[in-house]
Formats: C-alpha cells, sequence, structure tokens
C-alpha cells in the first residue's frame, strides 16, 4: 500500500523516509496500521474484491399451504 506524507519537508517513520508529496510503498503490516491511523498520511485504498450478490435466508420450518 503506498502512503503520502502531507506534512512539509521530510520525515521517517518505520524505515520509511517520506518527502511531501511522493507516495512511499510500504508491505509491513503494523506500519500499514499506524500509517492508516495518522491524519499526517494519505494512502491509497486497496481494491475491494467484487462481492457476491446476496441471496435470500433459507426459511426453516414446514412450508405453507398453498390453498
Amino acid at each position: 500500500m503506498k502512503f503520502m506524507y502531507l506534512g512539509e519537508g521530510s520525515t521517517t517513520i518505520f524505515g520509511h523516509t517520506f518527502k511531501a508529496g511522493d507516495p512511499v510503498e510500504v508491505t509491513d503490516a503494523h506500519a500499514i496500521k499506524k500509517l492508516k491511523n495518522s491524519v499526517l498520511f494519505a494512502h491509497n485504498e486497496e481494491p475491494a474484491t467484487p462481492a457476491e450478490p446476496e441471496q435470500a435466508p433459507k426459511r426453516r420450518g414446514r412450508q405453507p399451504n398453498a390453498n
């Protein structure tokens, strides 16, 4: 996931040096979690996997009479 530093200048965190406006690829799960919650970093969203269409829940019990 790529993160971009929104501050001025540059900063180094989690072993990565971020320059203002330049996206940096981060692969460490711990660093991604922390950077996602930071207001000083913007990130690209992972593409969501297409969800399967929802099916109606199966009904339990006897079938109603067709009278």
